[in-house]
């Protein structure tokens, strides 16, 4: 989850970094976005920057949210829900890229699922 009012942290990136290396499923969640000023291209623009900055992890959803009014925040658990559903099927060749239309593999490795055990 960041934070709507500051840009990604150091902290923000590390962890990110690590749920790619695990190749767990993400949704990046911005709070707060009821304390920005917005306006027409609001949501891109924010979108566009933490894409740049996070461009690993380029297939993730992100969703707008406020944790204080609690817009959009059963949008997310709808996501979460779908994600966690589609990465715990038995078929192993699950991919990040299969699920969420990602098309540009050549933008990063290919993230599947580890072997279940």
């Amino acid at each position: 989850m960041l934070d709507a009012t500051e840009l990604l942290t150091d902290q923000d990136k590390r962890i990110a970094g690590m749920i790619y290396e695990e190749r767990k499923p993400i949704i990046i969640a911005v709070n707060k976005w009821d304390l920005i000023e917005k306006d027409n291209n609001s949501v891109k623009e924010f979108t566009d920057l933490v894409k740049a900055d996070l461009a690993f992890l380029d297939y993730a959803p992100i969703v707008t949210i406020s944790a204080l009014t609690g817009k959009r925040t059963l949008n997310i658990l709808e996501q979460a829900k779908f994600i966690n559903e589609e990465y715990h099927k038995k078929d192993n060749d699950w991919t990040i890229e299969s699920n969420f239309g990602r098309n540009d593999s050549a933008k990063s490795s290919s993230y599947q699922k580890k072997d279940e055990q």
